[in-house]
């Protein structure tokens, strides 16, 4: 069976690095510009659009995350079953699979960063702001703020203070 270009060029390579004779330095590195110069050649090279299969979880995560991604707000269990018309536990569980976090930590994210977004962006009062990303409680939005971004809702607006 006869080797192909790359495969020649790689064995000479090879073997000069191994035996070592002499000028063994000069052949090596033509070696590798031939191997280059073939590794260039844009004819061994086809761009192509391919659709893989999709399975059914993967389906399930991609409409999960554009539908958390799209509310910018805390979105539930609840929210995702009357969405999606999947069972929660199952879209959370095939969130978590695909993304190693879970759907609050994920949530909670998204949140705390459009809060941070807003803040920065609009003239809203953080009170404003906490209802409009889902939070319930002031106290707990305050502290996972600061835990995400090292200052409070107020010093991240105004970061002077």
């Amino acid at each position: 069976m006869p080797k192909s270009n790359a495969e020649e060029i790689l064995y000479q390579i090879t073997k000069e690095l191994l035996f070592k004779d002499i000028g063994y330095q000069d052949l090596f590195a033509g070696y590798l510009k031939r191997l280059f110069s073939f590794l260039q050649t844009p004819t061994f090279y086809t761009c192509s659009n391919t659709q893989f299969q999709t399975t059914n979880e993967n389906k399930i995560f991609e409409k999960t995350f554009a539908y958390i991604n799209s509310q910018k707000r805390k979105v539930t269990r609840q929210d995702l079953e009357d969405a999606l018309h999947y069972n929660g536990n199952y879209i959370s569980r095939v969130f978590q699979q695909n993304t190693g976090q879970s759907l609050t930590v994920y949530t909670r994210n998204i949140c705390l960063n459009e809060s941070a977004r807003l803040l920065l962006n609009t003239t809203m009062s953080t009170t404003e702001i906490i209802e409009k990303v889902g939070f319930k409680n002031k106290t707990a939005f305050y502290n996972q703020f600061k835990a995400k971004f090292g200052v409070t809702p107020d010093q991240y607006r105004h970061p002077d203070m």
